[in-house]
């Protein structure tokens, strides 16, 4: 007799954190190459960070079994029906992903929303971009501010560069803030021993990586 594959649920598919819902098909399809396209009113410039790392986990053109599809990134209008019941914080980071072999969608209000469902879709990819699932996927947060506390008065402390990496791996995983603790580890010109020796970090340091973040 033939196998029969169930579709995936939402705590099935490889997305963390787990998406709010997924109406998912057995089906699969593979995937090698996208062709974005940006509808009307979606800044193209603040979609740079998100498609860039999507790109990074695209497997090219060695992939032999795979294909290419249209990314469409379309935004939704305020208030949007999909956002009826949920916070305002909700409403901006909510996104909508369609996964057709043909043409894959993220549909959001804000940049925000656009950048959680493209980091949604780079993990699916990474999973396995020979086998994507067909279906619909929806999510939202359900806490406002998310992210670890790094607490760096007691042992060491990270360079800026690995700083970036740890606001990156958030990023890519819809954490929105980095909270670290310090108490002497700010380097202040009116108290110039404070911290000397120890790793603290600059303002000029602070400020890139307020402007990273």
């Amino acid at each position: 007799g033939s196998l029969l594959i169930a579709a995936p649920s939402a705590t099935e598919l490889p997305v963390i954190p787990t998406v709010q819902s997924a109406d998912m098909k057995a089906e699969t399809f593979g995937l090698n190459k996208l062709m974005v396209e940006i509808g009307s009113g979606v800044v193209s410039e603040e979609l740079k960070p998100g498609l860039d790392e999507l790109m990074q986990i695209l497997p090219g053109e060695s992939s032999s079994s795979s294909r290419s599809a249209k990314l469409r990134l379309q935004k939704l209008d305020p208030p949007s029906p999909e956002c009826s019941g949920l916070a305002e914080y909700q409403c901006q980071s909510y996104y909508r992903l369609e996964l057709t072999p043909d043409q894959i969608t993220i549909s959001a209000i804000s940049s925000r929303g656009f950048f959680y469902g493209l980091m949604s879709l780079r993990q699916i990819l990474a999973a396995d971009p020979n086998h994507i699932p067909i279906g619909v996927i929806r999510d939202y947060p359900l806490m406002e501010l998310r992210g670890p506390s790094d607490d760096i008065s007691r042992g060491q402390v990270s360079t800026l560069e690995n700083f970036k990496q740890i606001i990156r791996f958030c990023g890519m995983y819809k954490m929105n803030c980095l909270m670290i603790y310090m108490e002497d580890l700010f380097e202040l010109k009116s108290f110039p021993t404070i911290g000397l020796n120890r790793g603290r970090l600059t303002p000029d340091e602070i400020r890139q990586l307020e402007e990273w973040g």
